[in-house]
């Protein structure tokens, strides 16, 4: 064996058996494979490229220019250029054209003559495929019909039937009306149809004017945007009005597309506060994204409304008792996770004792719970709501503490909730004044407690929680309408 010749292989002699010259060849191929790869120069191909007056011929010239030597090669490139032409297409016309006008037992007769006219035979067949075309679409909409008009109401429709298409098998408990519990206040017609049957049908104007004229105090925009409650209130307590206003235009439904926006905004600006201490804003907040839930039927409200419940303190009788009781029993009724041991004890502090003192929201909170539990029966709450008729009328309107008598004396019905309507919420009514073109507004001193709690805002919003009792909520079993 040589030694190792670094110009060559170590086998230079060329003699050598074949068997011996193999490590060369291998020692060759490594040193070959080692070696720096021979640089390309594109630019030539690249200024063709960017010459090219025709690019639909630049990737053909592209490649018959640069002397492609591999044929696989050559081959890829021939598909791409052809699959880069624009596709010709295929004129189907006169074909389709043919099969329509051919019948069948014609087809020698048009083969022979070329003649492509309607014969009578032709003519008779396409008007049979087109009876029988009318006839499946007829079935199919006799057939469907009924079901798509399930959930729908004609617009002269009266009472009865708007009740018998929202709740077709009233509830004896708000339990058993789960989330259908806020079917009445789906649609306008809905709403018209139960207010009138209470005896407000005449204040309608004014409540969707004054829902509107709150969507229209909206802030846009900027940190504050979606904020309705007054700019001078404290946190806590712009947090409470803005929940009361959004449950106003909540109360009216989503078949609006500029209140569905401004409700989306409101609750937006909410979540971007800091949680309050106050028990009334916590209740409050956690009864309008209970409500928000169900009506829209969003996960993440649904999520929020559930922290929101549990959070809330025990609640004694108090401002916050409304708004916390009315929470807890719609989300229990909608299927909501509810904290049962404060479920249980805002029943049995609130609901089922008899209230001592003549307040109208505790007296209001005992008959309501009561009829919500499937208790209307009991002498017990036929009691609180004859107190609460007998209640003296306050000089000064107090809709923040006839939310929750509104509720119950309409589920009683009768002449409890007539004398209510005329006594207090028809006169709470003509106290709104207009704003602007059908629009309406309650002003802060025309109302107990509105000037030191959001002015104009907050007195709207309360006054038309309680005129909206009509259809809020699914009338339950036995209710006196």
């Amino acid at each position: 064996m040589s030694p190792r010749d670094d110009q060559g292989s170590p086998w230079p002699d060329a003699d050598a058996p074949d068997e011996d010259r193999l490590p060369g060849r291998l020692g060759d191929l490594v040193r070959g494979a080692l070696s720096p790869a021979t640089p390309t120069d594109a630019a030539p191909l690249v200024r063709l490229r960017l010459a090219e007056p025709d690019p639909d011929r630049s990737v053909d010239r592209l490649y018959e220019q640069g002397r492609c030597d591999d044929p696989e090669l050559a081959a890829l490139a021939r598909l791409v250029a052809v699959a880069a032409l624009p596709n010709p297409g295929i004129d189907l016309s006169a074909r389709v054209l043919t099969a329509i006008q051919q019948p069948a037992r014609s087809s020698r007769r048009l083969a022979e003559t070329g003649s492509v006219a309607l014969d009578g035979d032709g003519r008779r067949r396409v008007w049979w495929w087109v009876c029988v075309g009318h006839l499946a679409a007829a079935l199919v909409l006799v057939v469907l019909r009924p079901a798509s008009e399930a959930g729908s109401v004609e617009e002269n429709a009266g009472p009865a039937q708007i009740m018998a298409t929202a709740a077709p098998s009233r509830p004896a408990t708000w339990s058993d009306g789960g989330a259908s519990l806020l079917a009445t206040r789906a649609r306008l017609v809905s709403r018209s149809a139960l207010a009138d049957s209470h005896g407000l049908g005449a204040v309608q104007p004014v409540v969707r004017g004054s829902v509107a004229w709150l969507v229209a105090q909206q802030r846009i925009g900027g940190p504050d945007d979606g904020r309705l409650a007054p700019m001078d209130l404290g946190p806590d307590r712009a947090l409470a009005v803005q929940a009361f206003a959004t449950l106003a235009m909540l109360g009216e439904g989503l078949d609006d597309h500029e209140r569905e926006i401004a409700i989306h905004r409101s609750l937006a600006w909410i979540g971007r506060q800091p949680s309050p201490q106050d028990p009334q804003a916590l209740a409050a907040i956690a009864w309008c994204r209970v409500e928000a839930s169900l009506l829209t039927g969003d996960p993440d409200w649904r999520r929020q409304a559930e922290i929101d419940l549990a959070r809330l303190p025990p609640m004694a009788a108090g401002p916050a008792a409304a708004a916390a009781v009315l929470a807890l029993e719609t989300a229990n009724a909608g299927g909501l996770e509810v904290p049962r041991r404060l479920l249980e004890s805002v029943r049995r502090q609130i609901g089922r004792p008899l209230p001592k003192d003549e307040d109208p929201t505790l007296l209001g909170l005992s008959a309501l719970t009561r009829m919500i539990l499937g208790l209307r029966g009991l002498t017990s709450t036929t009691a609180s709501l004859d107190r609460l008729d007998r209640l003296p009328v306050a000089p000064v309107a107090d809709p923040l503490a006839w939310i929750a008598p509104s509720l119950a004396l309409r589920e009683a019905g009768g002449e409890r909730w007539d004398r209510w309507v005329a006594t207090r919420l028809l006169p709470l009514a003509r106290r709104f004044e207009p704003v602007g073109s059908e629009r309406w507004a309650m002003p802060g001193e025309a109302v107990r407690w509105a000037g030191d709690a959001g002015g104009p805002v907050a007195a709207t919003a309360w006054a038309v929680l309680c005129l909206q009792a009509p259809y809020r909520t699914v009338p339950l079993a036995g209710s006196g309408r």
